[in-house]
């Protein structure tokens, strides 16, 4: 397992579980490319932070990883070009209007973990911003992509689901952020735990995880959302419990699987409910 987590796999399936579960869940053709595409530019830019060294603060948070990663380095270079060999033949599938929005994600990915300037300078430094630039490039990519790449409209249903998974990965990158406060605040890195302390966050994440919840059964209830969207219920319901019992929870690498495994809930239920021919 621990190989599975740090080699960036684990956070990959994630992210095309998610990605399918969008299919699923606004009642689309599933496109394998696309949920390809997501898994492969997860793993190419979550490998380019850890092979780069790009995040100091991880020697302290996670020393375990950072030790994995230093004595496993050529199987994850063999990774990250593999992942980027897949991105780039995939992207040649894409519609423009696709690619262009791709290509602004793609941007706003590497810029929050890429150094800028002399001074090494990196955007999740910016106050409270992390959480707040993993959630918007999760919810684009799990949900805006595959809507734009089948030509849909994008309307309520649309927002609504990229909506409620930015309030809902928002949630789970503080969660993670209420573990790493220390190595966090030592290396600059101003994470909403940092600021106003780990009791005010777990306050917001329910908060921000109760309204995606909320919002999700109103729609169904007043007739604007299909029924399917309530399976959104249970990755709310586990990251709340999560997030009120992170102290209860000692081994680090297990408790980012729960956390991280929690966003990939959509799909696991799509696929058993039998929405993902």
């Amino acid at each position: 397992m621990k190989a599975l987590v740090h080699s960036c796999l684990f956070v990959a399936a994630v992210t095309a579980s998610l990605t399918a579960s969008t299919y699923a869940l606004l009642e689309l053709d599933l496109n394998l490319r696309i949920v390809a595409l997501a898994a492969s530019a997860t793993m190419l830019v979550y490998l380019l932070d850890r092979l780069a060294e790009a995040s100091p603060e991880d020697s302290l948070n996670v020393p375990e990883r950072r030790h994995w990663i230093d004595s496993h380095r050529p199987l994850l270079l063999t990774e990250f070009v593999g992942a980027s060999l897949c991105s780039v033949v995939l992207l040649f599938y894409l519609r423009p209007q696709t690619l262009a929005l791709g290509a602004t994600l793609a941007l706003l990915a590497l810029a929050y973990v890429v150094p800028l300037g002399p001074q090494r300078w990196r955007i999740k430094e910016l106050p409270a911003t992390k959480a707040v630039w993993i959630a918007l490039v999760w919810a684009s990519a799990s949900v805006l992509i595959p809507a734009v790449e089948a030509g849909t409209e994008l309307s309520g249903p649309v927002w609504t689901l990229a909506g409620h998974h930015f309030l809902m990965v928002f949630a789970a990158a503080v969660i993670c952020d209420l573990r790493d406060i220390q190595g966090d605040r030592s290396c600059g890195i101003n994470t909403l735990p940092v600021l106003v302390g780990s009791r005010t966050s777990q306050i917001v994440c329910v908060g921000c995880l109760a309204t995606a919840a909320g919002w999700i059964s109103v729609g169904v209830i007043v007739g604007e959302l299909d029924s399917r969207l309530l399976a959104l219920l249970l990755p709310d319901l586990a990251l709340m419990a999560l997030s009120a019992r992170n102290d209860a929870i000692a081994d680090t690498l297990y408790y980012g699987i729960l956390v991280d495994g929690a966003l990939g809930l959509p799909g696991l239920i799509a696929l058993a409910c039998g929405w993902i021919p």
